[in-house]
């Protein structure tokens, strides 16, 4: 998809009016100071991977689930600290959604290989960090480095589907096309 819009701006660019040029530049620059801030608070270059995928998603999501709940709002938050029973724990990807009246949180965990289950008490410390996540009210969303590394994207479109799917905002967007297909 990048090529497509590459060839468009090679082959157009020139015909926009300097203004529209600046205007444009001036918006993708506070978009890329916008990522970056989001991206220096991540630990890892896979959380950073992640994040700017999960962020293309987020500048509209609030939009879509307000189509359905006028009340509905996202919130990402990366490295969110919680306590559960004198734990601490530092979430590498909090999103929060809004919806029909439910506050929903999902931590999304990106796995580096080097600090993952390599050891009984690494996959211990990583089984029992989850069970608290979840007594917090937390669903958890866990990812290889691998995976985030091979296919960014992939995995943003997977966390999205999962909560939308979660949320209940899946349900409502099947429920309206049924109904536009019913009054056709």
């Amino acid at each position: 998809m990048s090529d497509f819009f590459e060839n468009i701006v090679k082959k157009h660019w020139d015909e926009l009016d300097e203004r529209v040029k600046r205007e444009i530049e001036a918006i993708l620059l506070s978009q890329k100071g916008s990522y970056t801030y989001g991206v220096l608070k991540c630990e890892s270059p896979i959380e950073q991977l992640l994040l700017v995928h999960l962020l293309r998603w987020y500048e509209y999501a609030s939009g879509e689930f307000r189509y359905f709940d006028t009340d509905a709002n996202v919130r990402l938050f990366t490295q969110k600290e919680v306590e559960y029973r004198g734990n601490k724990y530092r979430i590498d990807i909090v999103i929060e959604v809004d919806f029909m009246g439910k506050t929903y949180r999902f931590a999304i965990e990106c796995d580096g290989h080097e600090f993952h289950e390599k050891t009984k008490e690494q996959a211990l410390r990583d089984k029992r960090r989850e069970r608290n996540l979840m007594s917090l009210g937390f669903h958890v969303i866990r990812f290889t480095g691998s995976e985030i590394w091979n296919s960014p994207s992939k995995v943003a479109w997977e966390v999205v589907e999962l909560i939308k799917k979660v949320t209940g905002y899946s349900d409502c967007l099947i429920k309206m096309v049924e109904e536009d297909m019913l009054s056709s």
